[in-house]
């Protein structure tokens, strides 16, 4: 059945599995949402962030740093559309917490066992393929546990997980990298991840997060699925695909591929490029900690504003990323006193649209948020494949100035991709404009 909210429409009530009963249920899932995404990113941020030190400890090149970061996404883009439809079938609990296990460990190896540019690679490899599992099950976690009124803030927070995570690399460089070792900065992981693991338990215990079947796709319908036994938990119906058509889910993809392969080209070298600027590695690393702050603050204050303020989310990430453009342009001028000014502008803006384009993707597809985040962050993830690869290429023949002016073309790429996805929205919908909160919150579920 169709779910609108158009102004001139009657709202008519979410299908909502296990509305949270008080704060404390919502906070136990929000802390697990949280901590599981810092978790699960961080092995490749924490990579990016200790580039100087990890390349010199493993003999390895920038290339070589920008492969061994690549593969992290090599393993999620493979697994995103595959392990999005496996949450859906496991529940979110479940492929959260396997996900966990193998980032623990995956962690856990590099600390003690990796020994140059291929046993890096390998590991990584296995990394990313726990958060192509992880990052959709903790979107399904959200949208069945969250009141869909508040999950602007809420997928923001959990979207803050990814900042977070280069906030703590950067923080391992001064106090772990370069007083114990880059290889302790990687224990470190797994301590969050084992953390995270115990939030999983509590979270049990909370509304909103038991696990749900799996679809029953005979004949393509959509089969009722009753009341959870024994948790007292309505269960809405479960339905195979996405609600949005292929065509717009993959034009979104496109949108992941620039947007995410600039935040991580970001993110994987700021550090190295504002050594070689001329900054030290101490407040080098400790840049990348404040832009990641602004950068989380930035989301939670967009987040919070699509919560409660009627404007057009869509056309947000477009603003958003058109000032990141700028903020990167700055970078080129590659000298200390640009990094300090261009680096807030590019991370409060350019890397502040992924928790706003998340909640455009999920609420557009709340038959199915899982597979749907698991096609548009395969967008995501191959972005954040390719981008470290070419920096890492680009650097070592142009230098950190052409590097910075491939990810402001990135970020402008992206703004225009977004503007296609908006009218496309609207043209899909016959809306005035699907990608405004009142056109995004429910979606129109497409019989199939």
């Amino acid at each position: 059945m169709p779910w609108t909210r158009s102004g001139a429409h009657a709202r008519t009530p979410l299908p909502h599995i296990g509305t949270p009963s008080g704060v404390a249920g919502l906070g136990r899932v929000t802390a697990l949402g949280v901590v599981a995404t810092l978790a699960v990113i961080l092995p490749a941020f924490l990579t990016g962030a200790m580039a100087v030190q990890v390349r010199a400890g493993l003999s390895m090149t920038e290339s070589e740093i920008g492969l061994a970061i690549g593969a992290f996404f090599v393993g999620s883009a493979a697994g995103s559309m595959i392990l999005g439809r496996l949450a859906e079938r496991l529940g979110p609990l479940a492929a959260v917490r396997l996900g966990l296990v193998v980032t623990a460990a995956t962690d856990l190896a590099i600390a003690a066992a990796a020994s140059g540019p291929r046993s890096l690679l390998a590991m990584l490899l296995v990394a990313g393929t726990a958060n192509a599992l992880t990052q959709p099950a903790v979107n399904l976690l959200l949208v069945r546990a969250v009141d869909p009124r508040r999950l602007g803030l809420i997928m923001a927070l959990k979207q803050s997980g990814m900042p977070a995570a280069a906030l703590v690399g950067g923080l391992a460089v001064p106090l772990v990298a370069l007083t114990v070792g880059w290889r302790a900065g990687y224990l470190m992981a797994t301590v969050v991840a084992v953390i995270a693991l115990a939030l999983s338990g509590a979270a049990r215990s909370g509304p909103g997060t038991s696990s749900s079947r799996p679809p029953d796709h005979r004949r393509g319908r959509n089969r009722p699925v009753p009341e959870d036994e024994g948790r007292g938990v309505a269960v809405a119906p479960v339905v195979a695909k996405p609600d949005l058509g292929w065509r717009m889910l993959w034009l979104m993809a496109a949108v992941g591929v620039l947007g995410g392969g600039a935040a991580n080209i970001l993110v994987g070298y700021l550090v190295s490029g504002a050594v070689a600027a001329g900054v030290s590695p101490g407040p080098a690393g400790l840049l990348l900690t404040f832009g990641s702050a602004l950068g989380i603050a930035s989301r939670l204050a967009n987040g919070w504003a699509a919560d409660r303020a009627s404007f057009d989310v869509l056309l947000r990430v477009i603003l958003l990323f058109a000032i990141g453009t700028f903020g990167a342009l700055g970078l080129m001028v590659n000298t200390p006193i640009a990094y300090l000014l261009a680096t807030p502008v590019v991370f409060a803006a350019g890397w502040a649209w992924p928790g706003l384009f998340n909640l455009v993707v999920v609420n557009a597809n709340r038959s199915a948020p899982a597979a749907a985040t698991g096609v548009t962050q395969t967008g995501v993830y191959v972005g954040s494949l390719i981008g470290p690869v070419v920096a890492g290429l680009i650097i070592e023949r142009s230098g950190y100035g052409a590097t910075w002016l491939l990810t402001a073309a990135s970020l402008a790429g992206a703004a225009m991709l977004a503007a296609a996805v908006r009218l496309g929205m609207a043209g899909e919908r016959g809306r005035p404009s699907a990608g405004s909160r009142e056109g995004q919150v429910e979606p129109i579920a497409r019989t199939r």
